[in-house]
């Protein structure tokens, strides 16, 4: 399909973990829909040429706001990754140098700078290292129940289960026993008690080696720096990649200007030549978020909504596919802008 009119409208794709779930002790995690194998990476990069120009992130804000024209025959596209991963600079970089494609990497602080494993993170491996999802449910009722007198949890696990095991998303695919231990572990307790209890659920479920894994798992400064001095652009995925909307003020300022002043670090050149981007870990923002992160200094940030991005859309509030799972939307989009 060969769009034959100019269009302002860019098409931003977002891309997690590039890995063979061979090539891992976590099969299970890999097999998930939300990633992709090398092999198929390389098959979505052939379609990806054939319906797109790949545009970097600079050009793309340059289209939609009208101070660069919009490729001719296909529209443009910008791909994107999120969360500072290992796959990109020793999987996903060398592809896309070999194609001369342009890409955004979005990386957190923490995960780089320190050995934090991201609370997003160790809940998706906790799920797929142990022998099945029931047994995490019940070694997180047994969590809960060791806090109820503390916390004076009242609801039973029953009710606790059936409330967070309901999605928020329409589209969903999990199970509801995923639904619940991902939504029960980001959200429905104090940070400090949520990370306590992840962090037994890791240790036993996973790995006690924390290192090694974030090793295995994370970039090293040195890639980050690499992969801007090859040409890619870098930006922020907050301090420690937590949702930040409804967060104290103080907290949402602190993060948005401890990521800009990451990215300065790692790319002083970059982040004085023009426009830095943020995306928005688990896509929440609000209007104290938009504040937060343009006084830091971006310019421009991404969410989870599935659209292209248009020259009407707020650069705070850009939309993004999902390109390891909306290819049917995707193409759709396609089609509408054809008849248009």
């Amino acid at each position: 399909m060969e769009i034959s009119v100019v269009s302002p409208n860019v098409h931003v794709l977002m891309y997690h973990d590039v890995r063979d779930a061979t090539d891992t002790a976590w099969p299970k995690r890999y097999a998930l829909r939300s990633f992709v194998s090398a092999t198929a990476f390389h098959q979505h990069l052939d379609r990806i040429t054939r319906l797109f120009t790949p545009v970097s992130l600079r050009q793309a804000l340059a289209i939609l706001d009208g101070a660069e024209p919009a490729p001719r025959q296909r529209p443009a596209v910008l791909i994107t990754f999120d969360d500072g991963l290992a796959d990109h600079a020793r999987v996903v970089a060398p592809m896309l140098r070999d194609r001369h494609l342009p890409a955004c990497f979005f990386i957190p602080v923490t995960t780089t700078q320190t050995q934090d494993i991201m609370h997003t993170h160790k809940i998706q491996f906790i799920l797929a290292a142990a022998e099945s999802e029931a047994a995490v449910v019940a070694a997180i009722f047994h969590e809960i129940d060791q806090l109820r007198s503390q916390l004076h949890i009242r609801r039973s696990n029953a009710e606790i289960y059936e409330y967070y095991s309901a999605s928020l998303h329409k589209d969903n695919w999990w199970s509801k026993d995923m639904i619940f231990v991902t939504r029960f572990l980001r959200s429905s307790l104090p940070d400090h008690h949520l990370g306590a209890i992840i962090d037994h659920l890791f240790d036993h479920f996973v790995t006690r080696d924390h290192a090694d894994f974030h090793q295995q798992l994370y970039l090293t400064p040195q890639e980050v720096k690499q992969m801007a001095a090859d040409g890619f652009d870098i930006g922020g995925h907050g301090y420690r990649s937590v949702n930040m909307a409804g967060r104290p003020i103080e907290d949402q300022y602190s993060d948005a200007l401890a990521s800009f002043e990451f990215l300065a670090t790692m790319a002083p050149d970059y982040t004085r030549a023009g426009p830095v981007a943020m995306s928005y870990p688990n896509g929440g923002n609000d209007a104290v978020t938009r504040s937060a992160i343009a006084a830091a200094g971006f310019g421009a940030a991404f969410t989870i909504i599935k659209e292209p991005a248009t020259p009407r859309h707020e650069r705070l509030q850009l939309p993004r596919w999902d390109g390891a799972q909306d290819d049917a939307l995707i193409d759709a989009a396609l089609t509408v802008a054809e008849a248009a």
